[in-house]
């Protein structure tokens, strides 16, 4: 899929170029031909400057991760007792979490197909992971 969206997007036609020359079987290194069979693009793959998505994942690899999302939660509370006049507690959360790949239980793979889970994985699912949490101010909401 990213291969095809770098394809549809363009960013590969200002390549130019005939194909890389292959040697004939049993000829000489002077004897060599364009592949007569492979198409214009595919001759152009591999060329400098031709983009390819293993160029793009070998630069954002490392910061991917297989099905995780991660949420911002923002929270109030107030309590005080309003019979009285007082002016109540406020309080203002955010917390990050993020969602693992890897199940509740950890018993299952998390390739575990969603019909074959357990009761505990099929009721909770995958782990959450509290990343951060900061207390805020008023204001900052």
């Amino acid at each position: 899929m990213l291969q095809l969206a770098i394809d549809l997007a363009g960013l590969n036609d200002g390549i130019t170029g005939s194909g890389a020359p292959v040697a004939k079987t049993g000829g000489s290194a002077s004897e060599s031909f364009v592949t007569p069979t492979a198409g214009p693009e595919v001759n152009k793959a591999g060329m400098i400057g031709y983009l390819l998505q293993s160029d793009l994942l070998n630069q954002i690899g490392p910061f991917i991760s297989n099905r995780s999302n991660t949420f911002k939660i923002r929270t109030y509370g107030e309590s005080g007792n309003l019979t009285s006049g007082s002016q109540p507690a406020k309080a203002y959360l955010e917390a990050v979490i993020q969602q693992l790949p890897e199940y509740v239980d950890g018993t299952e793979s998390p390739d575990t197909a969603l019909a074959d889970l357990n009761v505990t994985n099929e009721s909770f699912g995958r782990k959450f992971r509290i990343v951060s949490i900061t207390w805020l101010n008023e204001d900052e909401i």
